[in-house]
């Protein structure tokens, strides 16, 4: 009896290679990993021309008779069951409620089956559009965000529950933040915030950064649009689609990025790294207490650069707290990375913004 992996359009399968020489035989395979799609038209199903009424039938002659899968034969071999970390569609339940989307598709609000303890949690759903020519490599980068997020866990880092990729469109599932994007918050008009509220979020999301780094993560996207709010407006740090892992990441192709955003350097020599993100997270924060406006307004990418070079950077206006307008200015705004701090002492000169001051002896 075969196991329910087989009952999709999308199997993982050990296969053998046949080797091109003389009296080959079983012994002589060398197993190799790889991905095989199964098609389903009508009542049939195939996967190299040949058609079956049942799975089954495709899989029992297959195991046999080799397919041709980049001018080498193969046999399936040993079933590969699912990783804790990927699901089936039918583990997910789709809403009609659009939480944001994009060139790439949208996110939309969604349940999932755990299976594990029988809860159903709500979810955001990454989902790409089928019709996309791109479709190939956008499904290849959003598994590539997925296998990097899905062992972040910490309260200021968006958790990534997986992924269900056996049928399309491919499914990321995330965790769900009721509060929105930060920059839709800072956006809205009906919404006060005061300078103690606009630090923590600071705060939360640096404590974010601070354990990618840990981790030997560089996000490189670093934006309030990338923060999202949980349900007691807890800040966390979303959207791995750029991240690597490593202490540097060097680009080596045109690749759309946002330059407004990028530390000297790294418009230099295209070198991301830890301080790289730090001043990223230095524009994060500008736009935090200018109310999610876009930095460089109004300036070209060509004017930015050009400023960038001669050590001209953003400025902050009078909302800002004095102490967080010394610490952007002087220890995360630098020409020279080494003159620039780490997250953590970012965090520490957050945290003492909200502190209370102590009061005198004798006075009261």
């Amino acid at each position: 009896m075969f196991p329910h992996l087989y009952k999709s359009n999308r199997i993982s399968y050990n296969t053998g290679i046949i080797q091109e020489k003389e009296n080959a035989d079983d012994d002589s395979y060398q197993a190799r990993i790889r991905s095989i799609k199964i098609w389903r038209k009508k009542n049939t199903c195939t996967i190299d021309g040949i058609k079956f009424e049942t799975i089954n039938e495709l899989l029992t002659f297959h195991k046999i008779t080799p397919i041709v899968i980049r001018k080498q034969a193969v046999k399936l071999k040993t079933p590969i069951k699912l990783a804790s970390w990927e699901f089936t569609h039918k583990q997910v339940e789709l809403s009609a409620k659009i939480l944001g989307g994009g060139a790439f598709g949208e996110v939309r609000l969604g349940t999932l089956d755990l299976k594990s303890d029988g809860n159903l949690i709500r979810v955001a759903i990454k989902t790409l559009k089928i019709t996309s020519t791109e479709q190939k490599s956008q499904n290849k980068a959003l598994m590539a965000e997925a296998r990097l997020s899905r062992v972040l866990i910490h309260p200021n880092v968006l958790r990534t529950y997986g992924v269900a990729i056996r049928q399309e469109p491919v499914y990321l599932i995330s965790e769900l933040c009721p509060g929105g994007s930060l920059y839709s918050v800072l956006r809205d008009p009906k919404q006060k915030h005061t300078t103690a509220q606009k630090v923590a979020w600071c705060v939360g999301s640096a404590r974010g950064v601070e354990y990618l780094h840990a981790n030997k993560y560089i996000h490189r996207d670093l934006a309030v649009r990338n923060v999202l709010l949980s349900e007691d407006r807890t800040a966390k740090i979303s959207d791995f689609g750029m991240a690597r892992q490593g202490d540097n990441y060097v680009l080596k192709y045109v690749t759309k990025t946002p330059v407004k955003y990028l530390a000297p350097e790294t418009l230099k020599t295209f070198v991301f790294s830890p301080k790289s993100d730090v001043f990223t997270f230095g524009i994060l924060i500008w736009e935090v207490f200018h109310d999610a406006a876009e930095p460089h307004a109004g300036l070209t990418t060509q004017q930015v650069i050009a400023m960038s070079k001669k050590g001209v950077f953003l400025t902050c206006n009078e909302k800002t707290p004095e102490p967080i307008r010394r610490l952007i200015s002087q220890r995360i705004f630098t020409v020279c990375p080494e003159n620039r701090c780490n997250i953590t002492e970012v965090i520490q000169r957050l945290e003492k913004v909200n502190e209370p001051e102590p009061k005198e002896v004798g006075k009261k």
